[in-house]
């Protein structure tokens, strides 16, 4: 969900800058452990600085205009649920949910799981996902992987089963191609 559907990182961007007074922008996480790069794990962790972007749900924008749409035109193609590394009934969880509804995203089950643990594992046909690790975890498991593109992604090259997507128009293409 997040970096996907949602643009979460701007707001994470926006909240390091709150707590260390260091600009930092989206285009400068080139690296999945930014909390290190930016030299704020002794004040947080990955898990405190979602559920504290997630607290401020209201203001993630959609990574692309027409989400809801375009997630009801994957829903064409198969099921569709929302896999997120987050705690059931955390205040997160409840931000995630708040914000789908908010932008109209359809969806079959809305599925989390604890942070520390690979969503890879799950039983799915393909995955869409933007993290480097999940994309690393699904060549070497042999899984479908369409890898939407953000700059902490940008070192992963297109290997196996892991493919890499530019928006979600992208994903339904390659999905619509592959059912032929």
């Amino acid at each position: 969900m997040d970096s996907v559907l949602s643009d979460t990182m701007p707001v994470t961007c926006q909240i390091i800058e709150e707590w260390t007074n260091k600009k930092v922008g989206k285009i400068h996480v080139k690296d999945w452990n930014f909390v290190e790069l930016f030299g704020i794990e002794k004040q947080t962790n990955f898990t405190k600085l979602f559920a504290e972007t997630w607290n401020r749900w209201y203001d993630i924008h959609p990574c692309e205009e027409y989400i809801g749409g375009k997630v009801g035109e994957l829903m064409l193609l198969g099921q569709v649920d929302i896999v997120t590394a987050a705690y059931a009934n955390s205040e997160e969880t409840k931000g995630k949910k708040h914000w789908l509804e908010r932008y109209h995203v359809p969806y079959s089950n809305f599925i989390t799981t604890p942070p520390d643990q690979s969503k890879i594992n799950l039983n799915y046909d393909v995955w869409i996902d933007d993290s480097p690790r999940n994309a690393e975890a699904a060549i070497r498991a042999n899984k479908s992987l369409l890898l939407y593109t953000q700059p902490w992604n940008m070192n992963i090259m297109e290997e196996g089963k892991v493919k890499r997507i530019f928006s979600l128009s992208d994903a339904r293409r390659l999905l619509t191609e592959n059912n032929k």
